[in-house]
């Protein structure tokens, strides 16, 4: 059975004629370099990012917990809010541009979706977001926001999770573990 497995692991991950293994040889969409959590700082560029509501760098710091602590400033809605951003970046290649990445996220406590230009659901506990990868290959950084805002629920803590796919079979999961200021509770 032991040689079995090792031939058949073998034959799969033999390079063709070309030194190139079938991932490779046959163009599959692949990710690497996947890191979540939340954005990182830039002390150069924080204070006019917070500003005109932007993240304060272009770069995900690796975590789970979020402290959703209001350093940052976004739009929400038309309005300048203080907020936390977080996301996730990675590389990628063979994509194709028409084909989108598709996430499904689950909250353990209901929220609101949006973004600057306003409110798109409320009081849903999941929903669906279609990624658009524009290139065949390349970087992707996806940062997002939670407003700091008081908590009437216990502990402060919410979890927010993403599993996404492309073209139907897995790409990746992650999940945050956002963390309200004990200021608010």
């Amino acid at each position: 059975m032991i040689r079995l497995s090792i031939l058949v692991a073998a034959l799969l991950f033999a390079p063709d004629a070309a030194g190139q293994t079938p991932t490779e040889a046959d163009g599959e969409f692949r990710i690497w370099n996947f890191v979540s959590g939340p954005v990182c700082p830039d002390a150069d560029l924080a204070d006019e990012r917070r500003q005109r509501g932007q993240p304060p760098s272009d770069r995900i710091c690796q975590g789970n917990d979020v402290p959703i602590q209001g350093k940052d400033g976004c739009i929400w809605s038309g309005e300048h809010k203080r907020c936390t951003w977080y996301g996730f970046e990675f590389d990628y290649e063979n994509a194709d541009p028409d084909i989108p990445l598709v996430c499904v996220w689950t909250r353990s406590r209901p929220g609101r979706e949006g973004d600057a230009a306003g409110v798109r659901s409320e009081g849903l506990p999941t929903g669906t977001t279609e990624v658009a990868l524009k290139e065949e290959s390349g970087h992707y950084f996806s940062p997002g926001y939670d407003l700091y805002q008081a908590v009437t629920f216990p502990w402060g803590i919410v979890r927010l999770g993403y599993d996404c796919s492309y073209k139907g079979a897995p790409a990746f999961q992650t999940s945050f573990r956002l963390i309200y200021s004990s200021a608010f509770r």
